[in-house]
């Protein structure tokens, strides 16, 4: 039946960009860690700020900009992604429910059969971390250009405003902010109901146990 058939939920350059900022995220935090306690994974200082810096600017490269052009070409995903008033409902709805004052759930994988699309395709939570994460780069990429070119440079431009232990703080928040997303991110991707969301994220299909097929 065309019902039980698998959804196309992750194209590839979409799957491509999930799971190359993961291996730039996992490095910067690996090697961030050793730039600020000293318990290097990689050798030596010197060797953990180069790939702390390659992999900067790659996920900035493959986070915003790629993501951003990947969605002037499937604008379906932008749209998708974007959050929206009734998002910010639902997130409520979902809030309430989770504390037991209300049954009610809402819907956020829906599909529609007809057109071959999603209608709604992400948790609410999931989009405000998606934006939460793309600012938080922009903010962690300023910061860590303040501190590695300092004044003189025009990437390092922060430092002409702000001083290096402001910098340097504002720099280990974002640290702590991708820490705490990365464990809740990992922590829902090892929830059993989720395994079919993991497994699309790999093949780009989903069998849509949770999906509402309309």
């Amino acid at each position: 039946m065309a019902e039980e058939e698998p959804i196309e939920r992750h194209s590839g350059p979409d799957r491509l960009i999930h799971w190359t900022h993961a291996l730039f995220m996992a490095l910067l935090l690996i090697t961030g860690w050793g730039i600020y306690s000293g318990g290097y994974f990689f050798s030596d200082y010197a060797t953990n700020l180069s790939i702390h810096m390659i992999s900067g600017f790659g996920i900035l490269l493959v986070s915003i900009v790629l993501t951003l052009y990947f969605w002037t070409v499937d604008r379906d995903e932008f749209r998708l992604t974007f959050i929206t008033p009734a998002d910010i409902m639902d997130f409520l709805t979902i809030a309430l429910n989770f504390l037991g004052f209300t049954k009610k759930y809402p819907e956020f994988h829906v599909w529609d059969s007809k057109k071959k699309k999603y209608i709604k395709k992400y948790h609410p939570a999931l989009k405000m971390i998606h934006w939460g994460d793309m600012a938080m780069i922009l903010v962690m990429a300023i910061t860590g250009f303040g501190l590695y070119y300092g004044r003189g440079n025009v990437l390092g431009f922060l430092s002409n405003y702000w001083s290096a232990t402001l910098i340097r703080t504002v720099h280990l928040a974002g640290f702590f902010y991708f820490v705490f997303a990365l464990m809740a991110h990992l922590y829902l991707s090892l929830i059993p109901a989720n395994f079919h969301i993991v497994k699309s994220m790999i093949n780009g299909k989903d069998t849509g146990e949770d999906t509402v097929r309309k």
